[in-house]
């Protein structure tokens, strides 16, 4: 992102330093927060992803098995009857899963977002002046005590992504 200038040779505005400051202490100093971010709802459009397809195979399963059920006893009219019930449950299932596709969309627009926002800030960090940013924050995070971590719930964290994730053999040698 290139920036203008006139903002180049602007004097540095200490409210914008101290936003920027806050926002960056507010988001974490660990690598681009926004990034970071933007890896958090592309894991959460991941698992959605495998638990739909996961919802699907399975619907898939109780199509073939009521079609198994229907041909064993055609005429059986009240097992039919039950076989269409579950037929349309299945089926209200699979338009349910319609969600997914719609919620990667709009996900998808969101990281975009947001990684535009993140190379805006980087670039009011690095008019305003990185140090000074960083230095800001620091002192910032060292006046409320925080140390820089955020002001959420530690035990909102959430499913882990797979990459920093421990695996079952690191859990069970805890245990061992």
């Amino acid at each position: 992102m290139s920036i203008s200038p006139e903002a180049q040779t602007a004097p540095q505005d200490d409210q914008v330093l101290l936003e920027v400051a806050r926002l960056q202490k507010k988001i974490g100093n660990e690598g681009p927060a926004l990034e970071n971010i933007a890896d958090r709802l592309h894991g959460i459009l991941e698992t959605t992803e495998q638990s739909c397809e996961s919802i699907l195979q399975s619907i898939e399963g109780v199509f073939e098995a009521a079609n198994k059920v229907r041909a064993a006893a055609p005429d059986n009219g009240e097992l039919s009857q039950a076989v269409d019930v579950l037929e349309q449950h299945a089926t209200s299932v699979l338009e349910s899963c319609a969600f997914q596709d719609l919620t990667s969309q709009r996900v998808s627009i969101i990281v975009r977002d947001l990684l535009h926002v993140e190379g805006c800030v980087e670039a009011v960090t690095d008019a305003v002046g990185r140090e000074g940013v960083e230095s800001l924050a620091a002192e910032l995070a060292a006046q409320d005590g925080s140390g820089g971590e955020s002001e959420e719930d530690p035990y909102l964290h959430g499913p882990q992504n797979e990459k920093e994730a421990f695996s079952q053999g690191d859990i069970d040698a805890v245990f061992g």
